[in-house]
């Protein structure tokens, strides 16, 4: 069963709500794009660890995302 869906009305009705929005299609038949949503949040988890925006972790688990 194949289903009808338009990326590019989705991207447009999304920035509308969310002008900064990332949109990282991934093909769920592929697996196209899942890299490129790896390197993403890999990339953002990094950058929140390093500007400390986890400090409210400490103590709690390992501490660790």
């Amino acid at each position: 069963m194949q289903v009808d869906f338009d990326i590019e009305r989705v991207k447009v009705d999304a920035r509308k709500l969310n002008e900064g929005i990332k949109i990282f299609p991934i093909s769920a038949k592929t697996g196209d794009g899942f890299a490129n949503w790896c390197d993403w949040l890999t990339e953002s988890v990094k950058s929140l660890r390093e500007a400390k925006y986890f400090t409210h972790c400490k103590g709690r688990a390992s501490g660790e995302i």
